[in-house]
């Protein structure tokens, strides 16, 4: 049970990590969205005829969604498939995902998280009940007089019951710790400076194509 805890505090903190950046990530390219295109707003009035409406167009063919569009295909939709590439989920992991899944538009994030909710964590809520009904075993034997636990009994159920559990979540780590290291090259706070720095042209270059489409 203590490999177990361990395992899954080492999970959980690089799945915590790994969400709080690329929410930071989504988070700082929206800000600069917004920060251009009240910029181009401004300056392209008058060259361009761009109007304050059309910052409030986010219906097919709007000057948003044509803007967000180019920054999830240019910024966001190439790093989540490099992170799915560098991450490599095993084949069954995959497997489990429905049929008529696009893989491309399904983040591995999302993926990791499906498999610790509907695999690993129901073993580890299993063990942890089969576990504390050994411990309540063990007090209630304790308090009948002239009677001894049963040490040796208990150091083979205990390690049997967690087995799978363990297994479980020793099969997670190589890819958490491969998105551990994808976090660090590519999601570091310099990497998401250069891609915010990029994405200040991707939406200026974006407003020019949507007004001369």
């Amino acid at each position: 049970s203590e490999q177990c805890a361990v395992r899954r505090k080492e999970i959980q903190a690089v799945l915590r990590r790994a969400d709080d950046r690329w929410r930071e990530l989504e988070g700082r390219l929206h800000a600069t969205e917004e920060e251009v295109l009240k910029h181009s707003c401004e300056a392209l009035k008058e060259p361009l005829g761009l109007q304050s409406s059309d910052l409030e167009k986010w219906t097919e063919g709007g000057l948003r969604r044509k803007v967000r569009g180019r920054l999830e295909s240019l910024i966001l939709a190439p790093l989540a498939a490099r992170m799915r590439q560098q991450v490599c989920l095993s084949s069954e992991t995959s497997s489990q995902l429905p049929a008529d899944t696009d893989e491309a538009s399904c983040h591995v994030l999302d993926d990791i998280a499906e498999c610790w909710e509907d695999e690993v964590e129901p073993l580890l809520l299993a063990a942890g009940v089969a576990d504390a009904k050994i411990e309540r075993r063990a007090r209630r034997r304790a308090k009948i007089p002239g009677s001894a636990p049963d040490l040796k009994v208990e150091a083979q159920e205990r390690p049997a019951i967690w087995s799978k559990a363990l297994r479980a979540l020793e099969a997670l780590m190589p890819p958490i710790l491969r998105l551990a290291g994808f976090l660090e090259a590519e999601v570091s706070a310099s990497a998401m400076d250069s891609l915010v720095s990029a994405a200040q042209a991707i939406v200026s270059r974006a407003v020019c194509d949507w007004r001369f489409q």
